[in-house]
């Protein structure tokens, strides 16, 4: 449990749950349901619901029943980590883009029409309601050029306008003014342009990254040091110091790897 809550101590917005948390307090499962909830109506869950309701986006429920049914079925270890934290689904961890996006609500304003940002993430807070292969929330105001930060210092939301996304090469922006790729492509900030993501399978030993921080591909049973050698490095065994999960064979990383014990 300990494990599980660690992520959401981390964030930001739910400061005022650590004490309602493991390992400050030990939760049955009636307490667990109600902090989770209240959790939940705060970061990504709760944003995604309020606009549904307010039609920004649209609920898709059977596949919200299949995360469900996923969770229902997934076996203790490996497998129920894997479900917990699906990005596509449930898990608190926002999705990478792309082609990996919450599966249970679509975005599909158009170029032109109103959008507010949804705090799930870099792809929440940018794209918002917009369908992110079309465009992203650009938010203007009198005193500044271009699309803006759909979001003030003090992290309200700031509604815009959906805002074409720049095609792969041509010119884009991740400092202000904006102007972003469509979601899971890349702005090389070298040539200042959007480039296709590399998919390559890539082997240990491999080169995972380029000066400029672009992957060039994904990782195969290894992960990319990207702070360091650049390189796809061998999974490390329980008890090797590790800063992340995907460093480690177990998935599992707290200072060291360690062995997957969810259920247990």
């Amino acid at each position: 449990m300990v494990d599980y809550f660690a992520s959401y101590r981390a964030d930001e917005r739910l400061a005022a749950f650590k004490t309602r948390l493991p390992p400050d307090v030990i939760l049955d499962e009636p307490g667990c349901r109600v902090v989770v909830a209240e959790m939940l109506d705060v970061v990504y869950l709760g944003e995604w619901f309020r606009a549904v309701a307010a039609n920004e986006v649209t609920f898709d429920a059977p596949a919200f029943d299949a995360c469900l049914a996923a969770l229902d079925a997934a076996a203790c270890g490996p497998s129920m980590r894997d479900t917990l934290w699906d990005s596509t689904c449930l898990g608190l961890a926002p999705p990478s883009g792309g082609t990996e996006q919450r599966a249970f609500v679509h975005r599909t304003r158009h170029v032109g029409e109103a959008c507010a940002p949804i705090r799930d993430g870099i792809g929440g807070a940018f794209y918002g309601s917009c369908d992110p292969q079309q465009g992203f929330c650009c938010y203007t105001d009198a005193t500044h050029p271009g699309c803006q930060f759909p979001f003030a210092g003090d992290g309200t939301t700031r509604p815009g306008t959906c805002q074409a996304v720049a095609a792969i090469d041509a010119p884009c922006s991740a400092a202000l003014p904006l102007k972003l790729c469509a979601s899971g492509n890349d702005c090389d900030p070298d040539r200042g342009t959007c480039v296709a993501p590399m998919t390559a399978a890539l082997a240990v030993g491999a080169s995972c990254i380029d000066a400029s921080y672009n992957l060039l591909g994904t990782c195969t049973n290894s992960w990319c040091d990207v702070l360091g050698t650049k390189r796809c490095e061998m999974l490390r065994p329980d008890g090797v110091a590790c800063t992340g999960g995907d460093e480690c064979s177990s998935g599992l990383c707290q200072t060291t790897c360690r062995p997957n014990t969810i259920c247990e």
